[in-house]
């Protein structure tokens, strides 16, 4: 059985080469930790849920990947004033 872990810093739509400016790199940085918390807050209920619905756990890692993915690159229009964002992560 594999551990999803937890995932590791990237910043959406940038290399990490140095190219960006101070205020790119510090909103990058500011949007990993964003996702990176919204997935150790939300992915053991999300993963058990995906198990459920698929009954294949592997496929629910694979999915919840992919979610996880999907949220990180649409990180800039989350807010908690939009609601939670455990009631949107499935879809």
């Amino acid at each position: 059985m594999t551990d999803p872990g937890t995932p590791r810093p990237l910043s959406p739509g940038g290399s990490g080469d140095g190219n960006h400016g101070a205020a790119a790199t510090a909103g990058a940085r500011a949007a990993d930790a964003a996702v990176t918390g919204m997935y150790a807050e939300n992915s053991p209920h999300l993963l058990a849920y995906l198990t459920g619905l698929l009954h294949d756990h592997y496929l629910a890692e694979d999915v919840l990947q992919e979610t996880m993915l999907c949220a990180w690159r649409h990180c800039a229009h989350l807010s908690k004033e939009k609601g939670s964002v455990r009631a949107w992560l499935p879809w």
